[in-house]
């Protein structure tokens, strides 16, 4: 199983972020997540695929790994703009598993 899934909206969702909190701690919850992730998919035998919002990131950033998990930060737009283009290039999206809680990305699929 393949799941694609929107980053920030899931560590907000899960509690993991908050808005106050400094970048420094921010970067540190972000790795926290994605250990977890990486731990999730060993144990459901799944691909993990995060995305990021990076809309004023500086530049863009190619895909990445971390422990097995694949990362992309969406530069120049949202998490659920990439989600979709992602989505529109497989073969068989019917295939992924799209974790998000922005209806039009859910919708889409």
């Amino acid at each position: 199983m393949t799941f694609l899934i929107d980053g920030y909206n899931l560590m907000f969702a899960l509690g993991l972020a908050s808005k106050k909190m400094s970048p420094k701690k921010f970067e540190l919850k972000r790795r926290e997540f994605l250990d977890w992730l990486a731990k999730e998919s060993v144990g459901r035998n799944a691909a993990m695929r995060v995305v990021f919002d990076a809309q004023n990131a500086m530049g863009p950033s190619s895909e990445s790994e971390h422990k097995g998990v694949r990362i992309r930060f969406a530069y120049q737009k949202t998490a659920d703009d990439e989600i979709e283009t992602l989505l529109a290039a497989e073969a068989h999206p019917e295939a992924i598993t799209v974790v998000s809680s922005d209806g039009r990305v859910l919708d889409r699929k």
